[in-house]
């Protein structure tokens, strides 16, 4: 399949605003060139590319109506093919001083003295190039040498490639907290919002999977947690925003069911005015302290008394009990 461009060339004075205009005008994500003076969006089609460019210019035009040195153009690559035009952008990122992270076509030896972690893009939610993960990194692999016998837990970070770092960096053991995880590609996939529709012919259905096709929703539902839940054996902590548009309420709510139906350890935290994370402080913190008394439970230590959780939207649909204290703050809130 050819690859399908929208070029813009801008001013770099107006490099925010044509971002934010391409982004409302549909496109699902943007290539910065030329220090910001050209920017690319990749699309499925031609007429998906030339649907941007025309609701761009429209919006251009509401934000500057001078002539503002800005030209969109529609630009087909028969010698390119989308399908793997996009891999060429990856290969081998030094993660820490002593550790590599790179895609599994990605043929390039580790450096002398350092190990690698290979992951399938494809698969998977962050390849662990954004700047907080690999200054965690490094930290991690830092204090691992100084414990040797260290427990760690990998706390959100998408790819859980924290947990990785730890474990080759000398840990004797690491886990992880899943806050707002899909547990089904498939339902994850068909409970997009509808202003996402544009993009994801180019994106989602492309890179991951499209549940219309009956080939392809099986893959997708292979690859999903859902599917390998009679796999858990371990207690599970898991934690949703009731107004998460993106990793919706269903995708927990299906994941707790299963493990209750299987009778595995399970606490459900719930919080009626969040969304995709937890914003409000008094929120972050109660769920901070639910964590630490999940995992002082599940793996020897120390933790501090929940309190009574004032001003948090909190319930506890599920499992409660398992975390000493919870269901007394939850009820004194």
């Amino acid at each position: 399949m050819a690859l399908i461009k929208l070029v813009v060339r801008t001013p770099r004075k107006l490099l925010e605003v044509v971002s934010a205009v391409l982004f409302e005008a549909g496109a699902g994500g943007i290539e910065e060139l030329d220090n910001g003076r050209r920017l690319v969006v990749y699309a499925a089609s031609k007429e998906d590319a030339e649907g941007i460019a025309a609701r761009a210019r429209e919006l251009l035009r509401e934000a500057a109506p001078e002539p503002s040195g800005v030209a969109l153009s529609v630009e087909v690559d028969e010698k390119s093919d989308w399908d793997t035009a996009w891999t060429k952008h990856l290969g081998q990122v030094a993660l820490t001083p002593r550790i590599v992270i790179q895609p599994l076509w990605d043929e390039t030896p580790a450096p002398i003295g350092s190990r690698r972690i290979l992951f399938d893009p494809k698969l998977a939610f962050g390849d662990g190039e954004h700047p907080t993960t690999r200054l965690a990194a490094e930290f991690l692999e830092s204090e691992c040498e100084k414990w040797p016998d260290a427990r760690v837990l990998d706390f959100g970070s998408g790819t859980g490639v924290l947990a990785f770092v730890a474990l080759l960096s000398g840990a004797e053991f690491a886990c992880g907290v899943d806050i707002v995880g899909p547990s089904s590609l498939v339902s994850l996939i068909e409970s997009f919002p509808d202003y996402w529709k544009p993009f994801m012919e180019s994106s989602w259905y492309r890179r991951v999977g499209n549940p219309a096709k009956a080939d392809e929703r099986e893959h997708l539902l292979s690859r999903s947690p859902i599917t390998r839940i009679d796999q858990v054996q371990r207690p599970i902590l898991v934690a949703q925003g009731a107004n998460d548009p993106r990793v919706t309420k269903k995708e927990s709510d299906q994941m707790v069911a299963g493990l209750v139906a299987r009778k595995t350890p399970v606490t459900y935290v719930l919080y009626a005015d969040e969304g995709h994370g937890f914003a409000r402080p008094e929120n972050r913190i109660s769920f901070y302290a639910i964590s630490e008394g999940f995992l002082a439970k599940c793996l020897g230590g120390r933790a501090e008394a929940l309190g009574t959780f004032q001003g948090a939207k909190i319930s506890v649909p599920e499992g409660a009990d398992a975390v000493p204290g919870l269901a007394q703050a939850v009820s004194m809130r």
